[in-house]
């Protein structure tokens, strides 16, 4: 079952994502540029949760996901996914350089698309073992 919420805009049906984007960039979206949620609720269209993405990109994204987080169901998968390296630095208010050095000792991190990304319960344990 499709979650997307669509407007209708000029007559026209759009997914909410789409529009929220568009209007946060002030443009139309070019064709292979899609929208990704951060974390995986289709329906949460707050710009802070949406990533504009290559088709390519955002293919390659979702096929680095555990099969269980692809699910509409949100209890399969880990609140707060995705967080950045300025995520972890605000909350723990720690320089970059010791976010960085956390992730050499073993915090848990994760490569997608060439962007480094944590998953924010995945750090709290990390650093609360430390």
């Amino acid at each position: 079952m499709n979650k997307y919420k669509i407007l209708i805009i000029d007559d026209k049906p759009i997914p909410e994502h789409r529009y929220a984007m568009q209007q946060f960039l002030g443009r139309k979206l070019l064709t292979d540029e899609v929208i990704h949620h951060k974390n995986l609720i289709k329906n949460d269209n707050r710009i802070d949760n949406l990533v504009i993405m290559t088709k390519a990109e955002h293919t390659r994204l979702h096929d680095k996901l555990p099969k269980h987080w692809k699910s509409n169901d949100i209890n399969t998968k880990p609140q707060g996914l995705y967080i950045t390296v300025r995520d972890v630095m605000a909350k723990y208010d720690v320089e970059k350089d010791t976010v960085h050095s956390w992730k050499n000792k073993g915090m848990p991190s994760y490569k997608f698309c060439g962007l480094r990304r944590f998953i924010e319960v995945e750090v709290d344990k990390w650093v609360n073992e430390q």
